[in-house]
């Protein structure tokens, strides 16, 4: 992951994706993290999709790491997109989109206060759920914002 854009054409896992994220992050190469935008292309109902922003979340957070988040969840589309604001007690902020589609894919990018890294359409190797690692504090909040929006009629 560097400054500029970066395809990625072999499948790669989500474990190499979140060590890339965390290495942009350690490096200092963005300056300090303060925003994660990520879109997850899920195959077409192969997860549920707050399965696949549960999963792009742990992404983000590898960057930002996240404390006191708040989130806000947005559904459209006859619930086949889901959008999650997130804001953590610093201030900082993440944007996750996750939209059933025809291949497993995730673009990101991290914004630092000194610059930017990205990641474009990486095709995934892996298959949700998968189990998250360590139970970030912000798991159940984000569980229960989720399920409170992919439980009533989609706008």
């Amino acid at each position: 992951m560097n400054g500029s854009a970066a395809s990625v054409a072999i499948p790669v896992s989500l474990a190499e994706l979140r060590a890339s994220i965390a290495e942009v992050a350690i490096s200092g190469q963005v300056g300090e993290p303060v925003n994660v935008r990520l879109h997850w292309d899920v195959a077409d109902n192969s997860i549920e999709l707050p399965d696949a922003i549960l999963a792009a979340a742990t992404l983000a957070d590898a960057a930002l790491q996240l404390t006191g988040t708040r989130w806000t969840v947005r559904r459209a589309s006859q619930g086949r997109l889901l959008n999650v604001l997130g804001v953590d007690d610093r201030g900082r902020t993440t944007l996750l989109s996750a939209s059933y589609s025809v291949l497993d894919r995730v673009s990101l990018t991290v914004f630092g206060n000194h610059g930017v890294a990205r990641i474009e359409q990486a095709q995934l190797a892996d298959k949700l759920p998968f189990e998250i690692e360590g139970r970030p504090i912000w798991e159940q909040s984000l569980r229960l914002a989720t399920n409170a929006a992919t439980s009533s009629t989609p706008s």
